[in-house]
């Protein structure tokens, strides 16, 4: 994954933060990600929706913290 620099991310934090991060995949194009797995998880209405997982990192006041990454039609973003 190749760094965003001056990157503005607009994102909801969930302060039960548990290293993953929802990022918008318009960010996602531009950092050259690639999968390193694949989940499933249950909607509130019972379906039942495929993901693809990817690594990246954050850095944060100068601390680099490795998250799980998912991406979103969205244009913002979920830290949590």
């Amino acid at each position: 994954m190749k760094p965003l620099k001056n990157c503005k991310l607009y994102a909801i934090l969930d302060t039960g933060f548990n290293d993953e991060l929802v990022l918008p995949r318009s960010l996602a194009a531009r950092a050259d990600i690639r999968p390193v797995d694949y989940t499933s998880f249950q909607m509130a209405d019972g379906r039942v929706v495929d993901d693809t997982l990817y690594e990246g990192a954050l850095l944060i006041n100068g601390r680099r913290i490795r998250v799980r990454l998912s991406l979103t039609a969205a244009s913002v973003g979920l830290l949590g």
